[in-house]
């Protein structure tokens, strides 16, 4: 009987995966997309970015008396 489980549990694993790989293989140059916040054209119209993005873009924000009050802490 648990024969009859594993092959149908390979069966799914087997079709999941070809249809996750329909475009890749069927299409000429085709790729996964990129799942990454930043290179996501509709991510970026509605104005979200990855974090590390987020965090320069704060850091550099940071004024000289951020900046210094930060040193004197540490120091």
């Amino acid at each position: 009987m648990w024969y009859i489980v594993l092959l149908f549990t390979f069966l799914i694993l087997t079709f999941a995966i070809f249809a996750m790989a329909v475009k890749i293989l069927f299409k000429k140059g085709g790729k996964f997309s990129n799942g990454h916040i930043g290179k996501s054209k509709p991510m970026r119209d509605r104005g979200i970015t990855c974090s590390v993005s987020t965090d320069a873009r704060d850091r550099a924000k940071k004024n000289l008396e951020d900046i210094l009050k930060e040193q004197n802490i540490k120091n």
